[in-house]
């Protein structure tokens, strides 16, 4: 994400790697930096991002997510910043709803990573008020990438289906009888952007690809793309039990505030997942 956001906005000022979030005192040396260079809006991206691993490590996760935010707030307040603050949640804090879900539909965080994010949300919320800057929430549901690891479900597909022989083969994977709306990670991006220059202060916007497709779907069309010829073997570790039936994410707030809409389709990204993953393996053949 942050490499394409590079791309996307020439622009942008970068937060330090060495500044660790959770850091307080390394917080305040990043912020007294970064605003002494003019900087009048932020994107706030940095967080443990994998729902699968915060189960594992709850801690971390609840301490980056929700206190990395915490601190990073608290600090530009403490400098009388004005500006506008965008908090990159995500839409795994609606947990298992099904059918259409806007932003006004119940939320059921069924993970660390995901109750972090809500609580993160409430914290951004809380300051934009207290403070009067703008603060605002973009739910972004599933997208993908050139870059994302593989310890993601398209990236993880796409390195084993270009590994296989050009005659094709066996690949790994968990439940795929269940539903996810995929978006291509520069249309998220934009759509940062957009909230940044157009959103209301306070409110939260939901981003989706705006079609909802079964996982062997998605996967017969990727490996229709990769030409070849592939058979799906389930493995314990990768399967997750999941309400089978699909969602439909509502996107009319996205569009009435900002115009908005998701532009590239699913082959798009799943053509740049396959090219980057087939670059990597002639990269490590040389």
């Amino acid at each position: 994400m942050g490499r394409v956001v590079q791309e996307e906005w020439p622009d942008v000022v970068l937060w330090p790697a060495s500044a660790d979030l959770t850091d307080r005192q390394a917080v305040a040396q990043a912020v007294g930096s970064l605003l002494s260079q003019g900087v009048d809006a932020v994107l706030h991206l940095a967080a443990q991002s994998n729902p699968a691993q915060s189960l594992d490590s709850p801690l971390a996760t609840w301490t980056v997510n929700l206190m990395g935010t915490v601190h990073l707030l608290e600090e530009l307040a403490s400098r009388a910043w004005c500006g506008s603050f965008l908090l990159a949640s995500s839409g795994a804090v609606y947990g298992r709803v099904t059918g259409r879900i806007d932003e006004n539909s119940p939320v059921f965080p069924s993970t660390p990573y995901a109750a972090s994010k809500l609580a993160a949300e409430l914290a951004v919320l809380e300051w934009a008020q207290r403070t009067k800057n703008r603060g605002l929430i973009a739910r972004p549901f599933n997208h993908s990438g050139a870059g994302q690891a593989i310890s993601y479900f398209l990236p993880s597909m796409a390195q084993q289906m270009v590994s296989l022989p050009p005659t094709g083969g066996e690949i790994e994977v968990g439940n795929l009888k269940v539903h996810r709306d995929f978006s291509h990670v520069r249309d998220i991006v934009r759509g940062y952007r957009l909230l940044l220059e157009r959103g209301e202060s306070g409110q939260i916007y939901n981003l989706a690809g705006g079609r909802s497709r079964l996982l062997s779907e998605v996967l017969d069309r990727m490996a229709e793309i990769a030409g070849r010829e592939v058979s799906w073997v389930v493995r314990a570790e990768r399967f997750r039990e999941e309400d089978p039936r699909p969602i439909e994410i509502d996107l009319r707030k996205m569009r009435e505030y900002t115009g908005w809409r998701p532009e590239s389709p699913l082959d798009t990204l799943l053509k740049d997942l396959l090219n980057d993953w087939t670059k990597r393996r002639c990269q490590n053949q040389h």
